[in-house]
């Protein structure tokens, strides 16, 4: 079986899809695809075994079934993958410890710490939809097993993440008080700057 999810592997040609279609299935672009392999290289592990999975595969892997949600069992029989569902449950795993890296989150995550960086944010929600002294919106969300707290920007662009208290509540409430970023946003205000956090 391990031989013919491997000629599965080889014959697969994801990066020949179209744009739309890799978009479609990974919600990425090919570009920041390639970026993000070349990012997550050197934190994923080096197989030995002569069915080795490639780094490609295995974050094409992981992008479909965070893009879809869907049961391991469906995206390891996929030709585009052609990797048991125990192997996509390392794979996951893997991946997302790598993107999870700190490295990884202090490049792509950074709430705004200066002025300047906190009024470019302000400016593109002010912008894009015409709300005056906007930094970021928040909500909280159930996700799988954990709750998590997230702030993005106009752009979409993800500023906070805060799953600190796992499945421990369902109260979005709890998480924003409980959350540094509610801190720093009070702390800002005594010091006279005025800005908000648009929630639901």
């Amino acid at each position: 079986m391990g031989h013919i999810r491997r000629n599965l592997r080889n014959q697969a040609r994801p990066l020949e899809m179209s744009d739309n279609e890799f978009r479609a299935n990974y919600r990425l672009s090919k570009e920041v695809f390639r970026d993000l392999c070349g990012e997550l290289g050197p934190l994923l592990s080096t197989a030995r075994r002569q069915t080795k999975i490639s780094i490609e595969c295995r974050v094409l892997t992981a992008l479909s079934f965070y893009a879809s949600g869907s049961y391991q069992k469906y995206i390891g029989m996929s030709f585009l993958h052609g990797v048991s569902q125990a192997t996509v449950s390392k794979i996951v795993n893997e991946v997302t410890l790598a993107l999870n890296d700190e490295r990884i989150l202090r490049q792509y995550i950074r709430f705004p710490q200066t002025r300047q960086e906190r009024q470019a944010v302000i400016q593109g929600f002010s912008n894009k939809f015409g709300f005056p002294g906007v930094m970021g919106c928040i909500d909280g969300t159930h996700v799988a097993l954990f709750n998590l707290l997230q702030i993005c920007d106009s752009d979409l662009n993800i500023l906070n993440i805060d799953a600190t208290f796992g499945g421990a509540t369902h109260d979005a409430n709890i998480l924003w008080r409980n959350s540094p970023v509610c801190n720093h946003m009070q702390q800002l205000h005594e010091n006279g700057e005025i800005t908000w956090l648009l929630g639901l």
